[in-house]
């Protein structure tokens, strides 16, 4: 029997394998992620030459959780999922959207990223941009138990600052870093363990004979 968590993931991930266009990627938010239902777009009017030149029509704000954090559309003009482009219409959208999660899609909106700007207190509120990749070329299983963390049912309540705690978190890099190797030392130990039954070199010996070499 399955885990409410698992089955959540699974229903992230079947929308992050389809996510083309807008309408999955509401569904997403609206049925899935439980957030609230929006539909206002963003006016570029007043933004500077680089950061409105870098989209291909407004960006929409389709989703809030709570009334004051915001998930915000932004299409890029180019095919590409530039970072370079991203990093200025962002910097514009947080003077009046400062808690946000901001999904950037290509101009096909076949290719996605979903962007955290998370402060480290440590250098004086320096701004981290961590972002999730969806494109038709990535394995999606990391992306959608990350993006499954920011189920507003997992909020204890939907202050702003308490939900963008939940993305800061789910944005971590260590601990899908140690996932990583946490998986890769069972699979190691897996394959090491075939090859004892089968009488087959150490594959730690294999390996260190490999980089000694090199």
């Amino acid at each position: 029997m399955t885990s409410p968590q698992t089955e959540r993931q699974q229903s992230v991930l079947d929308l992050l394998h389809g996510l083309r266009g807008q309408e999955p990627l509401k569904k997403l938010f609206w049925t899935e992620l439980n957030y609230d239902k929006a539909n206002s777009p963003i006016s570029r009017k007043g933004w500077g030459e680089q950061a409105s030149g870098a989209l291909a029509d407004d960006p929409v704000l389709f989703a809030t959780g709570g009334k004051d954090f915001h998930v915000i559309h932004a299409r890029l003009r180019s095919e590409k999922l530039l970072m370079g482009m991203e990093r200025p219409v962002v910097s514009r959208l947080l003077h009046d959207h400062p808690y946000s999660l901001f999904i950037f899609s290509n101009a096909s909106q076949d290719q996605w990223h979903f962007l955290n700007v998370k402060y480290d207190d440590d250098v004086q509120k320096r701004r981290l941009f961590r972002r999730i990749s969806v494109t038709p070329l990535d394995r999606l299983r990391t992306a959608s138990e990350r993006l499954a963390k920011i189920n507003l049912a997992d909020a204890p309540n939907v202050a702003p600052n308490t939900i963008q705690k939940l993305h800061d978190d789910a944005f971590d890099v260590e601990p899908v870093t140690k996932e990583f190797f946490r998986e890769y030392g069972r699979i190691f130990d897996d394959i090491e363990s075939v090859s004892r039954v089968f009488g087959m070199p150490s594959v730690s010996v294999f390996l260190c004979s490999v980089f000694l070499t090199a």
